[in-house]
């Protein structure tokens, strides 16, 4: 089967007319290799795989909830937007192979990356069946860990599953993060006993002996690196980007093309699994009556003069509100307070980015529209914020909007009303 594997440059979407390499790969013909400047001008293949360079990709390592499919995915997204809230919104998480230590090897890209690739490919008649990183492609052996060098920072891959994206060197100084990951390394008893370096086309090699001095670990140039003969050779790695909003409908076919599953079979699988779920949604459904039960208990107990407990969540939380307003506890202008008012107001989901300095946060948010914008305005007048609409545009996904929040100039204690 042939496979057209098409590598973007690193600043593809600032430059569209730039070059795009491609190589033409499997089957009975011998592999073909070129350059581009039109995705129409690429040849057909049965396949199509879109290759991301390492520097448009993140690899990190973290420890995720167990999990399978779209909840594995979306706990992924969940902990690198908890590591980064100016990510969130704009990036793409996508779960990789789980390491030694159970942790999950994650890839984290731009959305804008991802749909532009996949719709400009699409749209040329070459709709991706994956998306995939140069770096991963990186050859490995026993006992030693690939660096791929372009004179200025790197890819290190440990192992099949393991890699991590380098920070740049500083004059004969290693990266500092290289040292850090082989300090992981060791720790996971996976110590390499060298680094085996791939020069990109043109790069200067690092200092080797300086190096080895500072990392403990005898470096060595293997060869230049041609990504176009690693891609080929490891047919894309295991690690496909293309999950959650931008997963292929057929993606079943694609991961298991020769698995046939008898009909009997299927309405077997979907009776057990209905099952299951009806099963654990109703043992959810106690535990939440009997929590929701308690919290009345409290709530009545707390504050036995705010009547029935109609909503005892939300009361409590207006309760509160109105405690900390009659006691002005907003003097302290302190971040967290005031963040914990806004992310009432504004779901978290769509902020973009938030900044804090001297007692006012400013964040971008992507709302859905002006009637968003005005409720979002109206929620913060009545837990006692001052916002206002600094700048909006409009965008594919709604309107982005910054907003300035601070605490109101003057607060009447008798019943916590703003003036």
């Amino acid at each position: 089967m042939r496979t057209l594997y098409v590598r973007f440059p690193e600043k593809w979407l600032e430059n569209r007319a730039a070059q795009i390499e491609w190589t033409l790969a499997g089957g009975k013909a011998p592999q073909e290799s070129g350059e581009s400047s039109s995705i129409a001008t690429l040849p057909r293949a049965a396949r199509t795989f879109a290759v991301l360079p390492y520097q448009a990709v993140s690899i990190a390592e973290m420890e995720l909830p167990p999990g399978r499919g779209e909840l594995l995915q979306k706990a992924a997204i969940n902990a690198v937007e908890d590591v980064s809230l100016s990510t969130s919104g704009s990036a793409h998480v996508a779960v990789g192979g789980e390491t030694s230590k159970g942790k999950r090897v994650l890839a984290v890209c731009g959305n804008e990356l991802m749909r532009e690739v996949i719709e400009s490919l699409s749209k040329g008649a070459h709709k991706p069946d994956g998306v995939i990183v140069d770096g991963m492609a990186l050859p490995i052996e026993e006992g030693a860990a690939s660096l791929l060098w372009n004179g200025r920072d790197g890819f290190l891959r440990v192992s099949k599953s393991l890699a991590f994206s380098l920070d740049s060197a500083q004059g004969i100084e290693p990266p500092v993060c290289l040292a850090r990951v082989l300090e992981l390394c060791a720790g996971y008893g996976v110590m390499p006993s060298r680094m085996d370096i791939y020069t990109e086309p043109g790069a200067e090699p690092p200092p080797l002996s300086e190096w080895e001095g500072k990392l403990g670990l005898p470096p060595r140039i293997v060869r230049e690196w041609d990504w176009r003969e690693w891609i080929a050779i490891s047919d894309g790695g295991s690690f496909n980007l293309m999950q959650g909003r931008f997963a292929p409908p057929s993606v079943m076919e694609t991961i298991y093309p020769s698995m046939k599953i008898s009909a009997a079979l299927v309405v077997g699988l979907i009776l057990a699994w209905t099952g299951g779920a009806l099963a654990e949604w109703r043992a959810l459904k106690r535990e939440e009556t009997a929590l929701r039960t308690g919290m009345k208990d409290i709530f009545v107990s707390t504050f036995p003069k705010a009547g029935p407990a109609l909503d005892p969540p939300a009361q409590m939380k207006k309760a509160i509100a109105d405690m900390k307003a009659r006691s002005n506890v907003w003097r302290d202008d302190g971040f967290v307070q005031l963040a914990d008012r806004v992310a009432l107001c504004v779901e978290t989901g769509h902020i973009v980015s938030m900044e804090y300095e001297e007692g006012k946060i400013e964040i971008v948010a992507v709302m859905s529209g002006e009637d968003e914008v005005k409720k979002s305005l109206v929620k913060m007048a009545g837990v006692g914020l001052a916002g206002i609409v600094k700048e909006k545009t409009k965008t594919h996904d709604g309107i982005k909007t910054k907003l300035v929040i601070g605490l109101p100039v003057e607060m009447e204690r008798k019943n916590a009303r703003i003036r």
